[in-house]
């Protein structure tokens, strides 16, 4: 807190900036995890609102504002994955190529991209789109279109599963279909 405030007395008109300064002290990569937090309203703030992926993250905005004697802003911040997830926890991208995208809504970047059957883990969702963990570790937003949410995560690729009934098929020339105990946990 010294770094960004030497006083220790922080003042509420410079709370983006603190907050700015958190975040890229918290994540050296913000495309690992999902973080956003901000005031609800920059020109008179009283509340702190967004989410934070880990109850670690949450607790060290309290302290990091309490170090700055700003303690007494309400707090509205979200753990993830959101309780609105239900039991879906994970997803199957059911599209042949999907972006994976830094924000929900344009203008907006493409972080990496998902190919079908990969499995994903939701977050959150906003309108039409997953925040999701994909499968190289990325965070960001999918669109819900391109997914099947799932309560428990795959046992192994679905490409693997059906590339392995295709060759039974072949091979045997009878019909095979996976068992839904080879699908999940």
């Amino acid at each position: 807190a010294r770094e960004v405030e030497p006083s220790l007395h922080g003042r509420v008109d410079r709370l983006p900036f603190y907050l700015d300064a958190l975040h890229r002290e918290l994540l050296k990569d913000g495309r690992a995890f999902a973080f956003n937090v901000h005031v609800d309203s920059p020109e008179h703030p009283s509340a702190l609102v967004g989410y934070v992926e880990f109850a670690e993250q949450r607790r060290t905005i309290d302290a990091f504002l309490r170090n700055l004697h700003l303690a007494q802003l309400r707090d509205e911040i979200a753990v993830l994955p959101a309780a609105t997830l239900g039991a879906a926890k994970f997803a199957v991208v059911i599209k042949p190529h999907v972006l994976v995208y830094d924000r929900p809504f344009w203008p907006r970047t493409a972080l990496t991209d998902c190919r079908e059957s990969d499995v994903l883990f939701l977050v959150n969702k906003s309108a039409d789109q997953f925040l999701c963990h994909a499968a190289n570790g990325y965070v960001g937003y999918v669109d819900a279109k391109a997914l099947t949410p799932k309560p428990q995560k795959p046992k192994e690729p679905l490409r693997a599963i059906f590339v392995r009934w295709a060759i039974r098929v072949a091979i045997a020339g009878v019909v095979y279909a996976p068992a839904r105990d080879e699908l999940y946990e």
